[in-house]
């Protein structure tokens, strides 16, 4: 099997009305995918099939692929999680969807790229570089829902304005 490349990053596009009505204190965090979800996904971002995904996540020790991919796994499933909790926030607050969707958008990117330099300075463009990129995205992404979870009205949105 010949060793893909990867887009690890990416939030579907969010949008809605402006952020103004506060709404009830709700701090509920979302939660967890099913290992299904993750796998399907896990195929859908690699291009690879299930079977070829769930056979490279056997054995994490195996090789660099098997580390990377197991590291994959953690930060689809990170990001998935934070699609939930993007999503029960939008429920939530449904005047803050626009601005949500808009400053999630631009953490994802500021997480990729804070990422990609991170992994080039820690172990340069060699085989370690996507598994160390995908463990620091899932570690920001955890962060990122800790912080989601913590919003409670459209001005608390500034709380994510950090990663």
């Amino acid at each position: 099997m010949s060793r893909p490349s990867f887009v690890l990053f990416g939030l579907a596009g969010l949008s809605a009305v402006a952020c103004t009505t506060p709404q009830p204190r709700q701090t509920s965090v979302a939660a967890k995918p099913n290992p299904q979800e993750v796998l399907s996904e896990m195929a859908r971002r690699s291009g690879l099939s299930e079977a070829d995904v769930r056979h490279l996540l056997e054995n994490c020790n195996l090789n660099q692929q098997t580390l990377y991919f197991c590291a994959f796994r953690d930060f689809v499933a990170r990001d998935l999680q934070l699609e939930h909790a993007a999503a029960e926030k939008e429920e939530q607050l449904p005047s803050c969807k626009a601005e949500l969707g808009r400053r999630l958008a631009e953490l994802a990117r500021a997480r990729d790229e804070k990422c990609r330099a991170a992994a080039e300075e820690e172990v340069g463009e060699g085989s370690m570089n996507l598994q160390t990129r995908a463990l620091c995205a899932s570690s920001t992404t955890e962060r990122l829902i800790e912080r989601l979870g913590r919003v409670t009205v459209c001005s608390d949105l500034s709380r994510l304005s950090e990663l």
